[in-house]
C-alpha cells in the first residue's frame, strides 16, 4: 500500500498530493481544534464557515477522529491516522474473511487461501486507492460472518452497526438488511426465540441513527443529500467482468459508461475461473448424487440469494445498462428519494459481490476433495495476483511518500494570519475545483477558517446564500469583512476587475504566487499586521 512511511503520523505529503485524501486529512486537521464538548460532537465550523457541516461530510472516518480528538493535546502537528487505518482495514479484512472461510471448510490451509482472495478483492484494492473511509469492507464481512455462524450475535450486531455509523453511512443499509435476514433465518430454523431476536433488531438501527445524529449527519438537510443522476454512479450488467484499465492484463477493458468508477465490481480473473469450475462441479456432483441438500443449508442459500438479487437491483439503479446502452429505464416511485440520498448507488453491489465470493468458495468446498481444492485455489490465487499487478502499482503510486509543497511561498502568506482569521474564496461554489486544496491547507495550517472546501455533501441553499453574499461584496452592496482575506478564483476576468474597482486605498489588491487576493485594510497605517496577535 505504499510502505511503512504511510504509518508515520507526521507524514502528510502523500495525503496532500491527492484531492480526496487531502479532503479527508484536512477535515480531520480542522476538527482536532474544535471544542471537545459541542453539539453535534462532529461539528466542524471552521471548515467551511457559513457552509460548514460535520466531520462526516469530509469522509475523515469519525470513529478515528473522535478517538484521537480526545488526546489531541498529546499529538504533534501535523498528525494523520490514515496510514494506520489502511493497515487495520487490511488486517481486519483478512481476519474476518478467515472466519467466513472456516464456516465453509474445516481445513486450515484452504481457509487461509480463501481468506487471501478477500484481501486482494479488486473492489477492496480499488477503494484503498481513493476513499479510505470506504475501504472498510470488513464491516460487510463481519455481518456475513454473523449470518453464517451457528449462534446469533446479539450484542455484537448492535456494536457492529454502531461502529459502521461512525465510519461511513453507506454500510448501514447493507448491514441492516443482513441483520434482518439473520433474524428471519434464525426464526425459520427455530434456533432463537423472538424474545432474543427482537431487542437486537430494534436496538441496532436506533443506536446507529442516534450516533449519526451526534456525529452531525443532520447538519445538512435531507434535500441536500439527494442527486437525481444516480445512473452516473451505478453498476452495469457487465461490471463483474470489466477489469477497468488496471485490474487485468489478460481480459480487455470493456466499454462501460462509468464516469466516476463507482460501478467498478470486477471479480478478478482467478475468481471468474473458480466460478466456472464451481458451476461445473455442482452439475457433476448433482448428477452423481441427486439427493437434495439439507433444509438449513437451503435456507442460507435462499436468504443470501434474495439479498444479492435485491441489492444488485438497487445498484443497477432505475437505468439498467449493458455496457454503454440503457436497456431498461423505470421509476422506483417514492423510493427514488432514498436512492438519490445515497447518490453512489453502485456501492450497494458490494454486498452481492462478497456473497458471490462466498457462494463460489462454498460450492468448491462442498464438491471438491481437500487436496484438489488446495491446489486449485492456490493456482488461481497466484493467477489473480499476477493479473492484478498493475492495480498494486496504482496503490503504491497513490500511497507512497511524495513531496508536496504549497505554491504560496511569498512572505505575505505568513504575515496575513497575524491580521486575518478567515479566508474567503470567491466564489465558494467552486469548492471542488482547483485551487481549493492549496487554499484549504494554507488556512488550516494557520488556524484560519475558510468558506470553501471539498465536501462529500453540501447544503445547496447555504452555498447559494454564500454566493449571494460574495456577489454583494463584489458589487459594493456589502463591505469587505475586515477579519477576512479574500481570494478570487472565479474564471470570469470581469469579477476581478469589479473587485479592484470597488476596493479602497486601504485595501491591498494584487496577485501573489498566482493567487488574486484582496486584503482589506492591509494598507492602513492605523493598524499593523500584529494587531490580531496582540488582541
Amino acid at each position: 500500500m505504499g510502505g511503512l512511511a504511510t504509518l508515520n503520523p507526521c507524514n502528510v505529503a502523500w495525503l496532500l498530493a491527492d484531492n480526496d485524501f487531502a479532503a479527508h486529512y484536512l477535515g480531520w486537521e480542522y476538527f482536532r481544534h474544535t471544542p471537545l464538548w459541542q453539539y453535534p460532537l462532529g461539528a466542524n465550523p471552521q471548515c467551511g464557515l457559513e457552509i460548514a457541516s460535520s466531520i462526516i461530510y469530509t469522509d475523515s472516518i469519525p470513529l478515528m477522529a473522535f478517538a484521537f480528538r480526545t488526546v489531541n493535546a498529546l499529538l504533534p502537528e501535523p498528525f494523520q491516522y490514515f496510514g494506520l487505518w489502511l493497515l487495520l482495514c487490511c488486517l481486519l479484512q483478512t481476519y474476518l474473511a478467515l472466519h467466513i472461510a472456516r464456516e465453509l471448510t474445516a481445513d486450515r490451509i484452504n481457509a487461509s487461501l480463501i481468506a487471501l482472495f478477500f484481501l486482494i478483492a479488486p473492489i477492496f484494492i480499488w477503494r484503498s486507492a481513493c476513499h479510505m473511509s470506504l475501504t472498510t469492507h470488513w464491516l460487510l464481512l463481519c455481518g456475513l460472518w454473523f449470518f453464517l455462524r451457528p449462534r446469533f450475535a446479539r450484542n455484537a450486531w448492535i456494536i457492529l452497526m454502531a461502529v459502521a455509523a461512525m465510519i461511513h453511512i453507506y454500510f448501514l443499509p447493507m448491514l441492516g438488511a443482513l441483520l434482518l435476514a439473520d433474524v428471519i433465518r434464525r426464526s425459520i430454523d427455530h434456533t432463537e426465540t423472538p424474545r432474543a431476536l427482537i431487542p437486537t433488531c430494534i436496538a441496532a438501527p436506533v443506536i446507529a441513527i442516534a450516533l449519526l445524529a451526534v456525529a452531525g449527519v443532520f447538519t445538512i438537510p435531507v434535500q441536500g443529500l439527494r442527486l437525481t443522476q444516480a445512473k452516473w454512479f451505478s453498476v452495469s450488467l457487465a461490471s463483474i467482468i470489466d477489469p477497468n484499465d488496471r485490474f487485468s492484463t489478460i481480459l480487455p477493458n470493456l466499454p462501460i459508461y462509468d464516469p466516476y468508477s463507482e460501478g467498478f465490481a470486477f471479480l478478478g480473473i482467478g475468481v471468474i475461473v473458480l466460478a466456472i469450475i464451481a458451476i461445473v462441479a455442482i452439475i457433476v456432483a448433482q448428477m452423481r448424487r441427486p439427493n437434495r441438500p439439507r433444509q438449513r443449508f437451503r435456507a442460507h442459500i435462499v436468504l443470501l440469494a434474495i439479498l444479492a438479487i435485491l441489492f444488485t437491483l438497487i445498484a443497477l439503479s432505475s437505468n439498467v445498462r449493458l455496457f454503454r446502452k440503457d436497456i431498461l429505464i423505470y421509476s422506483w416511485g417514492p423510493f427514488d428519494a432514498i436512492s438519490e440520498m445515497f447518490r453512489a448507488i453502485g456501492r450497494m453491489f458490494w454486498l452481492p459481490y462478497y456473497i458471490i465470493y462466498i457462494g463460489i468458495f462454498a460450492a468448491l468446498c462442498h464438491t471438491l476433495p481437500r487436496r484438489a481444492l488446495s491446489v486449485l485455489v492456490a493456482m488461481m490465487l497466484i493467477l489473480q495476483l499476477y493479473d492484478s499487478r498493475n492495480a498494486f502499482v496504482l496503490c503504491v503510486e497513490k500511497h507512497k511518500t511524495k513531496t508536496w509543497q504549497s505554491p504560496m511561498q511569498d512572505p505575505f502568506w505568513e504575515q496575513a494570519p497575524l491580521r486575518y482569521t478567515k479566508v474567503r474564496v470567491v466564489p465558494p461554489s467552486s469548492s471542488s475545483e482547483p485551487p481549493w486544496k492549496e487554499l484549504a491547507q494554507y488556512a488550516c495550517s494557520h488556524h484560519m477558517g475558510i468558506n470553501s472546501f471539498y465536501f462529500a455533501r453540501s447544503d445547496e441553499n447555504r452555498l447559494a446564500l454564500e454566493d449571494k453574499r460574495m456577489i454583494q461584496v463584489i458589487e459594493g452592496q456589502s463591505a469587505f469583512d475586515p477579519d477576512a482575506l479574500y481570494v478570487v478564483t472565479h474564471s470570469n476576468p470581469m469579477i476581478w476587475k469589479l473587485i479592484k474597482e470597488r476596493a479602497s486605498q486601504n485595501d491591498t489588491v494584487r496577485e501573489i504566487d498566482g493567487f488574486r487576493i484582496v486584503a482589506p485594510g492591509a494598507n492602513s497605517t492605523t493598524e499593523s499586521l500584529e494587531s490580531k496577535e496582540e488582541r
